[in-house]
């Protein structure tokens, strides 16, 4: 199964997987995972919100986001796609 990550801008990625829809944002302390899924909506309406020092901990805690570190890293060499799938 392929998993899209899209660069929405220079500090914002999304992906979508089994139902979440996940934001990642990069913040001045690190890294944001916003995660809306069916609980979250049923529940209260508000995305569940998780914090990382790196993408390095963001891709051991979520599947979903294997390859981020790869696709920042690219941009960070002036290679600038915008969607990247990994299989």
């Amino acid at each position: 199964m392929a998993n899209t990550i899209t660069k929405v801008d220079n500090n914002t990625y999304k992906t979508q997987a089994r139902g979440s829809h996940m934001t990642l944002i990069r913040t001045s302390g690190g890294w944001e995972v916003w995660t809306t899924n069916a609980s979250t909506r049923a529940w209260c309406g508000m995305p569940g919100i998780r914090l990382f020092n790196n993408l390095a901990g963001v891709e051991a805690h979520y599947k979903s986001w294997k390859g981020i570190t790869q696709l920042a890293s690219d941009e960070k060499a002036q290679v600038k796609p915008s969607t990247i799938t990994f299989h």
